[in-house]
């Protein structure tokens, strides 16, 4: 959590731009991370979490109530991650186009 803070805290990012955050197998990643990466990046269209073991439903969830204009959300084999998140993307997400949530208890809606 500490790594994304100071990567996120340098001068001269324009994290206004940032549209994709792809954070692949990264099992250090928790919800905290998540929370600080929606503090900076307000305007995600895809969040791609794949295999991030440490992320629950509340990190999701918290991305999602910062982005409303996610259209892709991946992740799949987030263990921690639960079919509750299921009424959090329907309340936060109206322009949501594509889910994968393999190996979470569902699949791709």
């Amino acid at each position: 959590d500490d790594n994304v803070r100071q990567i996120l805290d340098k001068d001269g990012l324009d994290l206004d731009k940032v549209t994709i955050i792809t954070l692949m197998s990264c099992k250090l990643i928790t919800d905290e991370a998540l929370k600080i990466i929606t503090q900076k990046c307000s305007r995600l269209k895809q969040l791609i979490v794949p295999a991030c073991y440490n992320v629950t439903d509340e990190g999701i969830r918290a991305v999602l109530q910062s982005n409303p204009n996610i259209n892709r959300l991946i992740f799949s084999s987030c263990r921690k991650v639960t079919v509750d998140i299921i009424d959090a993307i329907i309340a936060h997400t109206p322009n949501i186009k594509i889910i994968n949530a393999d190996g979470v208890g569902w699949s791709v809606i």
